[in-house]
C-alpha cells in the first residue's frame, strides 16, 4: 500500500492503471420505463431479456484521465497480452513505462513476460518458472516497462475503479441494450467522448493513516464474536499480519489497542486453538502452532509494549519470522 500511495503523490512520467471489467450485461427491457412526475420519480419494469455479457480492459493514463480501452474475450493471459502490448507500441521505444495492475495470475505470465522483453529490448531469464519470480522480474526497474502490483485484497488502490463507476452509472445503469453489439458500441462511445471532453486526472490523497489501527479493530471484533467465517488459513493470515503490524507499525497504533487486542487473544486462546488444528500440515500453520505451543510467548510479546514490562524486554524479544523463531534485537 505504502509503495502505491507513493506512486501516486510522486508519480514517473508515464504511469498507468489497468485492469478487467468483466460480465458488463445487456440488458433489454420488456416494459418502457414510465418517465418522472412532479412527485415521483422515473420508473423502471423489473422484468429484463439478458443478451449476454461484455469485458473489457481499460488502461488509464494517470495523469490525464484519458482511456484506452479493447474489448476481450476472456481475462486470459492472451487477451490481456494484446492489449498491454498493443498500449506500449503507441510510445517511442525509448519511454520507460510503468503500468500498475492487480496480482491476478494472468498479469505475470511467462507470455506476458516474453512479450514485455520483447517490447522493452531485454532478455527474460529462463530460470524464472514461479509465478512470484515473475512478478519480481516484471517489478524490476532495469527494463524500460516497469509494473506495480497492488497487494492482495487491495483493488481498491487502483483508481482505474472510480473510472469503472463514472462508466457505469453515466452509460450502462437503467439502459437498455438489445444485444451485446449494442453495449460495446455504447461503451465505446462513452470512452471517445469521456477522452475528448470529461477526462482528468483522479487527484489522490490517502495516505493510509488510521488503516493500520482499522486492521487491528476488525481482528479484535473478529475474535471477540468467535466468527464462524474463520477458515484456518484466514486466521492464520491475520496472525501473521498482526505480527507484521507489530514489528513494523506499532506506533502508528495507540498502545491502549494493543492491550485490548492482547486481552482478546488471551481470552479466545482455545477458539484460536481449534481453528488452527483444523488446518493442514503446511509451513503457515506449522509456525503458528508451534508458537502456540510455547505458552503465551506472542501475547508476551504484545505486552512487552503495551505495559510495565518494555524496560525488561527491552533487548531481547522472541518473535516468529517466517520459517524459523530468531531473537530479534531493538
Amino acid at each position: 500500500m505504502e509503495h502505491i500511495t507513493e506512486l501516486y503523490r510522486n508519480p514517473p512520467e508515464h504511469l498507468f492503471l489497468f485492469d478487467q471489467l468483466t460480465g458488463l450485461q445487456a440488458l433489454s427491457r420488456v416494459a418502457p420505463d414510465s418517465p418522472p412526475m412532479s412527485k415521483t420519480p422515473a420508473r423502471q419494469d423489473f422484468v429484463y431479456v439478458r443478451h449476454g455479457t461484455l469485458s473489457v480492459c481499460p488502461v488509464m493514463d494517470y495523469r490525464t484521465g484519458r482511456i484506452f480501452m479493447r474489448t476481450i474475450d476472456s481475462t486470459k493471459s492472451a487477451c490481456i497480452t494484446e492489449v498491454i502490448a498493443e498500449h506500449i507500441d503507441q510510445f517511442p521505444p525509448d519511454k520507460t513505462l510503468h503500468y500498475l495492475c492487480d496480482n491476478l495470475a494472468g498479469h505475470s505470465t511467462q507470455l506476458l513476460c516474453d512479450r514485455v522483453a520483447e517490447l522493452a529490448g531485454v532478455d527474460f531469464p529462463k530460470d524464472l518458472l514461479t509465478q512470484v519470480q515473475r512478478r519480481d522480474w516484471l517489478q524490476s526497474t532495469n527494463k524500460r516497462i516497469v509494473f506495480h502490483f497492488l497487494p492482495t485484497h487491495g483493488s481498491w488502490l487502483n483508481l482505474i475503479e472510480i473510472w469503472f463507476g463514472v462508466l457505469r452509472s453515466q452509460a450502462i445503469r437503467g439502459a437498455s441494450f438489445s444485444s451485446i453489439e449494442e453495449l460495446e458500441q455504447t461503451v465505446h462511445d462513452f470512452t471517445e467522448t469521456w477522452n475528448h471532453h470529461f477526462a482528468h486526472p483522479f487527484n489522490w490523497s490517502y495516505t493510509g493513516k488510521g488503516l493500520h489501527a482499522l486492521l487491528i479493530k476488525r481482528n479484535i471484533a473478529w475474535l471477540k464474536n468467535e466468527a464462524s467465517q474463520f477458515s484456518p488459513k484466514f486466521l492464520a493470515i491475520q496472525l501473521v499480519l498482526i505480527q507484521k503490524l507489530f514489528q513494523n507499525y506499532r506506533d502508528k497504533i495507540k498502545p491502549k489497542l494493543w492491550q485490548e487486542l492482547l486481552e482478546t487473544l488471551i481470552t479466545k486462546q482455545v477458539f484460536v486453538e481449534t481453528i488452527l488444528a483444523e488446518g493442514p500440515d503446511l509451513e503457515l500453520f506449522g509456525e503458528l502452532k508451534a508458537l502456540l505451543e510455547q505458552g503465551l510467548l506472542f501475547f508476551y510479546f504484545l505486552c512487552a509494549n503495551t505495559t510495565g514490562f518494555r524496560s525488561q524486554l527491552r533487548y531481547y524479544w522472541l518473535v516468529i519470522s517466517k520459517c524459523h523463531h530468531r531473537p530479534v534485537y531493538f
